[in-house]
């Protein structure tokens, strides 16, 4: 084990930390554009991703939560707060923490072992955030297709695919 190694590992940890701050924005996007179909074209299709990329990855949390109502609020902390609590760690905290792993060999281990932890935390959200995604977008395109109204707040996959 050397700090090749906990680079690495730091790596891949921000790179889950990514997708799942993507896929929280694309939820975010996604919902709009089944919930108010009509306001988007391909015209401002560019400008409405751009809005959403600038958000922070707790920004698109809170637009979930709102969109979600007060009955759901707290399955969302459950599934995407500890993830987001890590990824703050990572990127804020972790080489203040480990600065000194060139030269104090001795603390590797634990600089390896902590993004390993981190990754744990965020994968589960990343996945759950991949599926809402996919969901969605079958969703949207089912709507599409069918020419359909825009689906309600409430509607499920179920209720879109007869």
């Amino acid at each position: 084990m050397n700090t090749d190694d906990v680079f690495k590992l730091f790596g891949e940890a921000s790179c889950w930390a990514s997708i799942l701050e993507e896929q929280l924005c694309n939820i975010c996007m996604l919902n709009e554009r089944v919930v108010n179909q009509h306001k988007y074209t391909p015209e401002n299709a560019k400008q409405t991703v751009k809005k959403f990329s600038k958000l922070t990855t707790g920004q698109p949390l809170a637009k979930i939560k709102k969109t979600l109502g007060k009955d759901f609020e707290s399955k969302v902390d459950e599934i995407f707060q500890p993830a987001l609590e890590k990824i703050n760690l990572l990127i804020h905290d972790f080489f203040i923490e480990y600065r000194d792993i060139p030269t104090d060999i001795e603390r590797i281990p634990l600089a390896i072992s902590e993004p390993n932890e981190i990754k744990a935390a965020i994968f589960p959200a990343a996945d759950f955030a991949t599926k809402t995604c996919s969901t969605l977008t079958e969703l949207f395109q089912s709507r599409c297709n069918n020419a359909a109204q825009p689906i309600a707040p409430g509607d499920s996959p179920q209720a879109a695919h007869p």
